[in-house]
């Protein structure tokens, strides 16, 4: 009678441990209805980004994936340390799958963003060319100019809040052409970087660039807020410093899978640093 108890005992256990992981595999299938990871931008497989800024306040974003048939995300919770606020925006997207629009359903005023693209031939390439950001203080919109693929200038303009009517420059820089931003020496050039040998995993990534450019500082005053940040997008490998108009150098971290796991810069006037750290999915 023992030797029964114990193979039903035995049974019982298998049995256990075989639905077990069946459930655990049904649940795999279930998240992964998508494609592999591998074909999936690198944006989408972000689950949360952190900014520090250089008095070392933390602006946090959790994405909240969709899963569906296409890898989306549903809605996007930014807390901000500096401001002890938070706010939540819900993307919008067309047909082809690209956000046109982060719509804030928090704020007391309505901070929507709007999100435009050219495709640059011969390639065929979408990328953003208009970026309208309605904050309820001094709205304005970031235009980007390319030359073929690549970045040529970008312009910071009035932006009317009630029609979205875009006006006049406010600022702008420009850069020498290559597939890395404004990597030569060129006098007609106002902004320089140099770089390593490691490509860039968020190049070309439309759908994270108003959160690292925009949303990151939603008080940003001036384009010198975001020139340390254009590399992220605009190049292919990850910068290593800024030689003008403000220098500083360039800090990265990369997990096994060479993807990001920080990106830091320092100022070399003030010793300050910003940056990002990176949590995968």
């Amino acid at each position: 009678m023992k030797k029964i108890s114990y193979y039903i005992s035995l049974f019982s256990s298998l049995l256990f441990l075989f639905s077990s992981c069946e459930r655990e595999s049904s649940n795999g299938i279930a998240t992964y209805i998508n494609p592999p990871k591998d074909t999936v931008k690198f944006g989408y497989r972000l689950a949360t980004l952190y900014y520090t800024d250089t008095e070392s306040k933390e602006t946090s974003f959790d994405f909240n994936l969709e899963i569906s048939n296409v890898y989306a995300w549903k809605s996007i919770l930014i807390n901000y340390e500096k401001s002890n606020s938070i706010k939540k925006y819900f993307p919008i997207y067309d047909i082809a799958g690209n956000i046109t629009s982060l719509l804030d359903e928090e704020s007391v005023g309505l901070e929507n963003i709007e999100i435009e693209y050219k495709i640059i031939p011969p390639s065929n390439v979408k990328l953003v060319s208009t970026l309208k950001y309605y904050r309820v203080n001094d709205p304005f919109a970031l235009i980007f100019n390319y030359d073929s693929v690549n970045l040529k200038s970008i312009e910071r303009r009035y932006l009317v809040r009630e029609t979205g009517e875009i006006g006049g420059i406010i600022e702008s820089a420009f850069f020498c052409s290559g597939l890395d931003l404004g990597n030569c020496s060129d006098s007609t050039s106002t902004v320089e970087y140099q770089y390593g040998q490691f490509f860039n995993n968020l190049y070309h990534s439309n759908e994270l660039l108003p959160f690292i450019l925009l949303l990151k500082n939603p008080n940003q005053t001036t384009l010198l807020d975001i020139l340390p940040d254009l590399p992220l997008y605009f190049s292919r490998h990850y910068a290593t410093s800024l030689i003008r108009p403000n220098s500083g150098t360039f800090e990265l971290g990369l997990n096994p899978n060479f993807e990001p796991s920080f990106f830091y810069f320092k100022n070399a006037s003030f010793g300050l640093t910003q940056g990002y750290n990176f949590s995968m999915r």
